[in-house]
């Protein structure tokens, strides 16, 4: 995650570190310049608490939170891209402003992940749907809409792709599943996998396998994941423009990869489906 959205996020962060990392957002050009002795008696805290709040930025202390906050900086003034993907817009913001903001957000999506996500897991992800006897698909939300879209183009292909949710039925579909069945979990925060874990279990138990696609990297009975940059928050968000962003191009890539393994066969049968459309 960018540094700017974690210092706004202040995940796990007390209040002095909370205190410190707002001083640098609000005094962002002066950082460079700035010791940590001198940023902690500006922020009226310590040497020790600067030096927490940069391990909780995953980084080893200020000098290195120093450098890589400046990149950051330099990459943003560059790119025009200082946009809060969770609040782009203020009061009285007009179309214009909302149009330019939804862009760069957007297109910070889709950079991110293509520097992100390796191939490799994209393809990894696209042969292990492409060789499911069935697959089982469970999003909420806005998620679902994309899923459901997903499901949807892969069924053109011949591909058997259900959404799990669809009847209220999420354990009744778990129970039915066979050895060579595959469940595709989509959850970018990963929220709601507390909430499927008896579906988890049962899949795993009735020879399933399981892909996640999520900001998560770890989760029991998981099989494969396809981790997701984690920029946008769970809560107080104006809309999930980067989440939602991001999801609909891993499942973009994952089904073009998928068609492209046999793209004369594919094209093929999705034609043929498309003209029994216009009978």
């Amino acid at each position: 995650m960018a540094l700017v959205q974690q210092l706004r996020q202040k995940r796990d962060f007390t209040s002095t570190e909370a205190e410190i990392a707002d001083y640098i957002l609000s005094h962002r050009d002066d950082i460079a310049s700035m010791t940590i002795t001198e940023l902690a008696e500006a922020t009226y805290t310590s040497k020790a608490a600067v030096a927490r709040m940069c391990r909780k930025l995953g980084l080893d202390g200020y000098r290195t939170f120093k450098v890589n906050f400046a990149v950051e900086l330099e990459r943003q003034r560059f790119e025009q891209r200082d946009v809060d993907v969770d609040r782009p817009f203020v009061q009285h913001d007009g179309a214009g402003a909302v149009m330019r903001s939804i862009s760069l957000i957007e297109k910070e999506a889709l950079d991110a992940c293509y520097a992100a996500i390796s191939p490799g897991s994209i393809d990894r992800a696209s042969r292990m749907l492409l060789r499911a006897g069935h697959i089982y698909c469970h999003a909420i939300g806005d998620t679902y809409i994309s899923v459901t879209a997903f499901a949807n183009m892969l069924m053109k292909l011949g591909i058997h792709c259900l959404m799990m949710d669809r009847y209220g039925e999420r354990m009744s579909m778990a129970r039915g599943m066979q050895p060579g069945d595959l469940a595709l979990i989509v959850s970018y925060s990963g929220g709601t996998l507390p909430y499927l874990r008896p579906e988890i279990d049962t899949i795993k138990a009735r020879g399933g396998k399981i892909i996640l696609v999520s900001t998560l990297d770890e989760c029991p009975g998981v099989d494969h994941f396809v981790t997701l940059p984690d920029r946008e928050s769970s809560m107080g968000k104006a809309g999930g423009f980067f989440s939602q962003t991001a999801i609909r191009y891993v499942l973009d890539s994952l089904y073009g990869t998928i068609y492209a393994l046999d793209l004369e066969r594919n094209q093929e049968r999705k034609d043929r489906i498309e003209a029994a459309w216009q009978v």
